[in-house]
């Protein structure tokens, strides 16, 4: 029994695929959608349906292109754009462009 707490003591506490994925979208770099589908074996349509659902709860999502041409993804002001009416309409039309 005692040989059990140790084990438990130094497992990392797990961290839900939705907070990867919050994560991966704060860098400064963001994350492209292959990179979200490889972090958390999801299909691509489940990694831009998830990016919706963010846009979806008001936080505004940039879209740019890396210089291998990759299109990547990162979250913007992801502190000061949460319960801001009309946060996400400027950034969701511009992506859709």
């Amino acid at each position: 029994m005692s040989d059990d707490a140790p084990a438990a003591q130094n497992a990392a506490p797990k961290i839900s695929k939705a907070a990867l994925v919050e994560q991966m979208l704060r860098r400064t770099g963001g994350a492209s959608i292959e990179e979200i589908g490889a972090a958390t074996a999801w299909q691509p349509h489940s990694c831009r349906a998830f990016l919706t659902g963010l846009r979806k709860k008001g936080r505004v999502i940039e879209r740019a292109q890396r210089k291998d041409g990759t299109t990547c993804y990162r979250l913007r002001g992801w502190g000061k754009a949460r319960g801001m009416p009309g946060s996400g309409a400027s950034a969701t039309s511009r992506d859709q462009s």
